[in-house]
């Protein structure tokens, strides 16, 4: 039980990081903006500390 659910989020945190490498020098590239990117950084800051916060809620039981 407690694999899986570590299997499972940590494919979900593979996810997020690849999405941070691959937009931005993909789909961002072209962008001649740069709060485009700015924005993009801000949300997946913010998906990522929401994540660890669920991850991590029930660290000590």
């Amino acid at each position: 039980m407690v694999l899986k659910f570590e299997l499972k989020w940590a494919l979900i945190i593979l996810c997020i990081v690849l999405l941070s490498l691959i937009i931005p020098f993909t789909l961002l590239t072209n962008l001649a903006t740069w709060y485009g990117s700015f924005l993009f950084w801000i949300v997946m800051t913010v998906v990522v500390i929401c994540t660890n916060l669920y991850i991590t809620k029930d660290w000590g039981k």
